[in-house]
């Protein structure tokens, strides 16, 4: 549950905070994170402590599924959940990317306090909002190997606190996410622990 929590958390912090020219025309008319009732991501999630590689394991699963979805102003927010866990978050994909909206009471969502979570369609280095506390695009074709299959994604980073880096593949959504959780500078080279969390299966239905 400790594991879940952490990247709950790390979905809502996102909210309130090769070739690599463009992005690929193959995917440009995807959603960056296909948002359809009963869609379900299902993640491995590795503890990987920097001195000790080969001790890499799988340390729990964690499933995010679309639970419902809710007409706003004639567009539709979906929303995202993990089993066993609300995280009261709805999205939706628009023409410039993810758009997300952390809620308390699901009688009174305000979307106009939306953010763009993620930037879509975007290019090399692209940060936004462009400052220091946004998100950078710093890799638009990065090879993912996952259980579930190989994908060259878009990977973006926490520009304030570059320990937090997450991955895409559009047509799909989030393949990869990694997250220093410990860093001990009393010691050389400074020693890391890790969480890592791979896409094991998904399923996808067509839009409604």
């Amino acid at each position: 549950m400790k594991l879940k929590i952490i990247f709950i958390i790390s979905i809502v912090f996102l909210l309130n905070n090769c070739g690599e020219s463009g992005t690929s025309t193959d995917n440009s008319s995807k959603e960056l994170w296909p948002l359809s009732v009963g869609n379900t991501w299902t993640y491995f999630v590795y503890s990987y402590h920097s001195y000790n590689s080969d001790t890499v394991k799988p340390f729990d699963t964690i499933t995010y599924y679309i639970s419902g979805k809710k007409s706003i102003n004639g567009e539709d927010w979906y929303y995202i959940t993990s089993i066993g866990k609300s995280t009261k978050v709805i999205f939706t994909n628009r023409s410039d990317g993810l758009w997300g909206y952390n809620f308390k009471d699901s009688t009174n969502i305000n979307i106009d306090s939306a953010k763009l979570v993620f930037k879509y369609p975007t290019y090399l280095n692209e940060t936004y909002p462009n400052d220091t506390n946004g998100i950078k695009t710093i890799s638009l074709n990065s090879e993912v190997n996952t259980p579930a299959g190989i994908f060259n994604c878009i990977k973006y980073i926490t520009v304030k606190n570059s320990n937090f880096d997450i991955y895409f593949y559009p047509g799909v959504g989030q393949i990869k996410t990694e997250q220093i959780t410990y860093i001990n500078t009393n010691v050389s080279p400074p020693d890391t622990n890790w969480i890592r969390m791979l896409l094991a299966s998904y399923t996808l239905y067509p839009k409604e």
